[in-house]
């Protein structure tokens, strides 16, 4: 009777496909259902891991891609900001050069930018 557990043992960690003819003939049909639907769950697993596999591969694709996006966007986002502070600065020297031009042509005083209206101080 062991003998018999074993061989079902073994026939169950077989694929169906595997079973040479001669035995399936001698194998009760109850096992034989048992054996072709482990078979078509070990199938479904295996297309399902795939998937999943090929999922978390495209994941990791999308995120590299944008992270490559992203560096690129960050480098050209530094380089405009490097233009930026620089050409504030050279537009605050001129406004200082500017002020002692109107310093040294009308002397001390102030400015409303809004209006154009000098007004010296005494």
């Amino acid at each position: 009777m062991a003998n018999i557990y074993i061989l079902r043992e073994k026939l169950l960690t077989t694929d169906y496909e595997n079973i040479p003819n001669g035995l399936k003939s001698i194998i009760p049909d109850q096992t034989l259902n048992i054996l072709k639907t482990l078979n078509l769950d070990k199938e479904t697993n295996d297309i399902i891991e795939k998937y999943k596999i090929n999922e978390i591969k495209s994941n990791y694709d999308s995120i590299t891609l944008r992270m490559g996006q992203l560096h690129f966007e960050l480098n050209s986002l530094t380089t405009e900001k490097s233009d930026l502070e620089f050409a504030f600065k050279k537009n605050r020297e001129e406004e200082i050069d500017f002020a002692k031009h109107l310093t040294e042509k009308y002397g001390k005083g102030s400015l409303d930018i809004s209006t154009g209206i000098f007004t010296p101080t005494e």
